[in-house]
């Protein structure tokens, strides 16, 4: 898939969360290297597993260090945004509201 030239809604760096997943890679002959998420921890040492892949979409980010790849997975039931920039994985942080959360 070609890369497309948005912001896509990906977030800035202020707004990401930087998380650890577990990755899958497949050579294929005459390919690029295939890439795939697997399982995704967060820095509080929660885990899941990713059940499913729903979509995979690469965007070029000028400014802000190329390309930047959108995953749309199914975590725990429930369909997820994870984004990929190189080696480094991130979410959408979360925003504060106000007091502090327990």
């Amino acid at each position: 898939m070609a890369a497309a030239h948005a912001s896509a809604g990906i977030p800035r760096e202020p707004e990401r969360a930087p998380i650890r997943v577990d990755t899958l890679h497949r050579m294929r002959p005459g390919r690029m290297p295939e890439v795939r998420p697997i399982q995704v921890r967060w820095p509080d040492g929660r885990a899941w597993r990713v059940e499913r892949i729903v979509a995979r979409d690469e965007y070029t980010m000028p400014g802000a260090g190329g390309l930047v790849v959108r995953w749309r997975v199914i975590l725990a039931g429930q369909l997820k945004t994870l984004y990929q920039q190189g080696d480094t994985w991130f979410v959408r942080a979360r925003k504060q509201t106000g007091g502090d959360r327990t």
